[in-house]
């Protein structure tokens, strides 16, 4: 009887953490696809189910197991993991090479090998916000509880609130592009992934984000299962973008290094949970947030009909909010660096 109960025991373990994975990767999804308007549908594609869901969920968990790891759990030091985290889309999807997948070529032109707009965007924002960051924040706000280094990120202050809904509103602009301009796929894309995350949500209760601090063994399936990934897209996902010259690969490689140093030179800090009163964003408030997103979407598939100066406008300021908030989290670091000096 006692045997029963432990193989019950482990087998529910098992599905909580199964489920708390999928949730944090339907999140990924959700902010960074969905909200792009890169994936339709995403959760009816069987492309996507084989690709793009264990993309993004294998890069949350392997460097959110590393910043568990090592305590580099602070906002800025989040931010450089998701730099890393979006520096996948050169050696897989090569659109850092060689401009998006539906277009002949990058925005405006390279730089050292690099697309100009899709490197300032995916690298420097996208992807360390929408991929990695919200997801995670997200996450910890489903499970009522955070890191104690994210509680007051996650405390509810009118200039945040009207940040985050003007985003979202802008953010309406590309989903409705990415849909088609077509309202019924608006909806059912992003109505339903919002309803798988809520059917996922619950197992954030069960599981706080220390729980992704897996056993060893599975941070090695992790690895073993990215480096396949990459190895295989490399040669297999648009292979007559692969760059010729030496310089994307350089480019990319000293992105990888800047940010690995910047990590290496913060130090970690102690992994402290703290539970998350009604000062803090909640699970309604997620709610809102994306249903602004759905509705200023629907209106922006009418208003792009007519003009796509919305649609640019958003484009090009995230082109200057991506490198501006790079510099600033370096500026955060080596001030940090200098306070420590100063005080030792």
């Amino acid at each position: 009887m006692e045997f029963a109960c432990n193989i019950s025991v482990c087998r529910n373990a098992y599905v909580h953490a199964l489920g708390a994975a999928l949730l944090l990767g339907t999140l990924s999804m959700l902010f960074a696809e969905v909200f792009s308007g890169a994936s339709r549908m995403w959760f009816l594609d069987v492309g996507a189910w084989i690709l793009a869901f264990p993309l993004y969920l294998g890069h949350a968990l392997f460097f959110l197991w590393i910043a568990l790891n090592t305590g580099r759990i602070k906002v800025e030091q989040l931010y450089l993991f998701g730099v890393l985290f979006g520096l996948y889309e050169s050696w897989i999807t090569k659109v850092l090479w060689a401009g998006y997948l539906d277009q002949n070529g990058p925005g405006f032109g390279y730089v050292f090998g690099m697309a100009v707009p899709e490197t300032l965007i995916l690298v420097f924002f996208w992807h360390p916000f929408l991929a990695f960051m919200v997801p995670l924040l997200v996450y910890e706000v489903f499970s009522g509880k955070s890191l104690a280094s994210h509680e007051k990120v996650l405390v509810k202050t009118r200039k945040r609130t009207l940040l985050l809904a003007l985003f979202c509103v802008l953010t309406g602009a590309f989903i409705a592009n990415g849909n088609g301009l077509n309202p019924g796929y608006v909806m059912f894309s992003l109505g339903g992934t919002l309803v798988v995350v809520l059917m996922l949500s619950g197992f954030a209760r069960i599981r706080d984000v220390l729980s992704f601090n897996y056993a060893k063994k599975w941070f090695v399936l992790l690895f073993v299962y990215l480096l396949v990934l990459y190895v295989l897209s490399f040669f297999i996902i648009r292979p007559d973008k692969i760059p010729k010259a030496l310089s994307p690969y350089l480019s990319v490689i000293l992105l990888y290094a800047l940010a690995g140093f910047l990590l290496y030179i913060t130090p970690g800090t102690e992994l402290k949970v703290t539970s998350l009163s009604t000062q803090h964003y909640s699970r309604l408030d997620v709610c809102i947030f994306c249903a602004m997103a759905l509705c200023s979407a629907l209106v922006f598939c009418f208003i792009l009909r007519i003009t796509v100066i919305p649609l640019l406008f958003f484009y090009l300021a995230l082109c200057l909010i991506g490198p501006a908030v790079f510099l600033f989290v370096l500026y955060r670091i080596f001030a940090g660096r200098k306070t420590c000096v100063t005080r030792a």
